[in-house]
């Protein structure tokens, strides 16, 4: 259902534009629907291509060096239309610009795309989400993604903790998600010798932590 609804909407669209059915004004103010409509299908098709690809060959990761400031600049880009287009300030901190990580680049962008895309979703307009890399002990690096949203009841956030895929819930501004997202995210981490946690209380926000080592992995 989650893949269709923006199939559909976008089908929709051209279907109405077809029939004559809307002024060429009423297309240019469609648009911005359209392009979140095909961002969101284009995300939720990655990460269904990706997983699908684990499920059939396992999951076997290219652990390279790599910055974490240039993971946090890439994924800012990725998602700052969607930010803004609720009036959501993102804020990036890091301890250091020197921190890297080893792991499979592939897989941390679709995690970190993921919890990030779900801040967006669940926040309310003029709001923020702050994302955080700190280092731990030398060993690992932590990012963790802060909202101001809703928060999340104990039992919702039970069934999240879960490695199974979750039924998916509307955003604050009606977003639908596949409800897979989570699910593929533990199992990358996972795969890449890190660990990811959740931490929520109603009305005062979520906090999303992913730990990713700094070592490089033996053979």
């Amino acid at each position: 259902h989650d893949l269709k609804s923006p199939v559909l909407a976008i089908k929709d669209f051209f279907g109405l534009a077809e029939d004559g059915q809307i002024s060429k004004d009423e297309m240019w103010e469609l648009v911005p629907e359209l392009n979140k409509n095909i961002g969101a299908l284009y995300r939720n098709t990655e990460q269904l291509l990706h997983w699908s690809r684990s499920q059939l060959k396992g999951l076997h990761p290219n652990s390279e060096q790599h910055s974490v400031s240039q993971l946090l600049k890439e994924i800012r880009e990725l998602l700052d239309k969607s930010a803004r287009n609720k009036n959501i300030e993102l804020h990036i901190l890091s301890d250091s610009p020197a921190l890297s990580f080893y792991a499979d680049i592939t897989h941390i962008k679709l995690v970190l795309s993921n919890i990030l895309s779900n801040a967006i979703k669940f926040s309310p307009k003029d709001s923020a989400i702050y994302v955080k890399a700190t280092s731990i002990e030398g060993s690992f690096i932590c990012l963790e993604v802060a909202d101001q949203g809703p928060g999340i009841s104990a039992e919702r956030l039970q069934e999240l903790q879960s490695d199974q895929p979750v039924r998916s819930e509307r955003g604050s501004n009606g977003e639908m998600g596949t409800g897979l997202g989570l699910a593929i995210s533990r199992q990358f981490i996972a795969a890449n010798r890190g660990k990811m946690k959740i931490s929520s209380v109603l009305g005062e926000g979520t906090q999303v932590a992913i730990w990713i080592p700094t070592i490089e992995p033996t053979a």
